[in-house]
């Protein structure tokens, strides 16, 4: 299986120092590999991760955490150059809105966040047929 991971612009894949969203990836991006999966990982420019990575994407810029343009420029990139996989893994808080109208791929989407009001609302947006998924039971109940 061919899988796409998209990571968060603002920290490499893996991160220099802390990124647990980051590590995860990173993670996860190796097992898939090691498991017998092609994986493609869109991620900032300046990632190591021993994948095969997406070009074109500028290198993680700390200070722009949050930033709703640099989330969807990174976005609109990742969608537009996973069009040759099997299953998307999604673990940005924006990407699943954009998912709806970028792709036709499966789409999973991996919440590293609380399910706080605001997230729960933007979630409401999002495709019928997206899948998420929890980081933790705590989270999921």
């Amino acid at each position: 299986m061919r899988i796409g991971i998209i990571a968060p612009p603002w920290i490499p894949v893996p991160p220099p120092a802390y990124g647990g969203i980051e590590s995860f990836i990173d993670v996860l991006a190796r097992e898939f590999d090691a498991a017998g999966h092609e994986v493609v990982l869109a991620a900032s420019g300046d990632s190591t991760c021993p994948v095969e990575r997406l070009p074109g994407f500028p290198p993680s810029d700390h200070d722009s955490i949050g930033m709703t343009t640099h989330e969807l420029r990174h976005l609109i990139r990742a969608y537009r150059g996973l069009t040759d996989v099997d299953v998307i893994v999604d673990n940005t808080l924006g990407g699943p809105i954009l998912a709806r109208i970028a792709t036709r791929r499966p789409v999973v989407t991996i919440v590293h966040s609380p399910f706080e009001d605001v997230v729960r609302e933007l979630y409401s947006a999002t495709s019928p047929d997206l899948t998420f998924v929890a980081i933790s039971r705590h989270q999921a109940s």
